[in-house]
């Protein structure tokens, strides 16, 4: 399937002035499978998301969305983390945005 892919396509939250493109959770773990297998990444970002912000990661500046939305599985099965509650060393973080490396993306 790798073969019959020639680029791949992401949408952006953000274009960071450190070239770092802040899109959807997934969108940097895409760009680097690309990367890996050669194919071209393309960011589509329109110019008023240009940003005059810089970061190097997800953790330090991000939204966080609801944890228990990861509980939920498309099947209706139990999820493994269902039980997270009973156990307090265990901590659900849900989050919203992934910052993708400039190289990746070209």
């Amino acid at each position: 399937m790798k073969d019959q892919i020639t680029k791949v396509l992401l949408s952006a939250d953000a274009l960071l002035a450190n070239g770092y493109v802040l899109g959807p959770v997934g969108t940097a773990m895409l760009a680097l499978i690309a990367h890996k297998y050669n194919k071209p990444v393309i960011v589509c970002c329109e110019t008023y998301k240009f940003s005059e912000r810089v970061q190097t990661d997800s953790i330090l500046f991000n939204e966080l969305a609801d944890p228990n939305d990861m509980l939920k599985t498309k099947t209706g099965a139990a999820s493994p983390l269902s039980d997270h509650a009973d156990n307090h060393k265990v901590n659900l973080v849900n989050l919203v945005y992934d910052a993708t490396l400039p190289p990746s993306c070209q």
